[in-house]
C-alpha cells in the first residue's frame, strides 16, 4: 500500500504542481478542490499518465462535516494520510481590513483558517485516542499549508505546521 498525500486546493497552481511531485515520489495524491470537476479529472490523469496514482475529489472546505467526512472516506477506502498540504486560498479579493465585509471575512477565515483547524482532529491516525480529538500527529505526519493560504501572526503561525519537532 502507498503512502497517502492529501492535497487540499490542489488547482492547476501550486496545489496541483505539488500533488503531481508526492506521486511522482511514490505517494497516493489525493487532490481535492472546490471546483472545476474537468480541472481535476485532467491533473489526476496527468499524474496516471506520469505513472503515479492520484484520486480527485470536489470538495467545498466551508460545508459541514465535508472535510471530516473526506478524511473518513480517504482513510476507509484508500489508507491512513501520512502528509497533508493545505493550499487553500481565501479568494475574496485584495483589500484593505476596512473595505471588507463582515461575510467576506467570515468566508475567508472559515476557508483559510478554520479549515485547517478542522483538518487535523478528523484523521483518524494522527489521534492519540478515539477520545483526544485535538491536534496530536505523531512524528513523520506532516501538514504543510501554503503562506498564501494562512497569512497569520503568531501564535496561528504555529499552525500553519502541524508535524512533530
Amino acid at each position: 500500500m502507498k503512502p497517502v498525500c492529501l492535497v487540499m486546493g490542489a488547482g492547476a497552481g501550486i496545489g496541483g504542481t505539488v500533488g503531481k511531485r508526492f506521486a511522482q515520489e511514490g505517494y497516493h495524491a489525493v487532490l481535492c478542490r472546490r471546483t472545476d470537476q474537468e480541472g481535476l479529472n485532467t491533473l489526476v490523469a496527468d499524474i496516471e499518465g506520469a505513472g503515479g496514482t492520484a484520486t480527485g475529489h470536489l470538495l467545498n472546505a466551508i460545508d459541514p462535516d465535508g472535510i471530516e467526512q473526506r478524511v473518513a472516506a480517504i482513510e476507509a477506502d484508500i489508507g491512513a494520510i501520512e502528509v497533508v498540504v493545505f493550499n487553500l486560498g481565501a479568494q475574496i479579493g485584495n483589500r484593505p481590513l476596512a473595505d471588507t465585509s463582515y461575510k467576506a471575512f467570515e468566508l475567508g477565515w472559515r476557508m483559510a483558517t478554520f479549515a485547517l483547524f478542522r483538518l487535523p482532529p478528523s484523521a483518524r491516525s494522527w489521534r492519540r485516542g478515539a477520545a483526544a480529538p485535538y491536534w496530536s500527529p505523531p512524528p513523520r505526519r506532516p501538514c504543510a499549508a501554503t503562506p498564501a493560504s494562512t497569512p497569520m501572526p503568531p501564535p496561528w503561525a504555529a499552525a500553519a505546521c502541524c508535524a512533530s519537532p
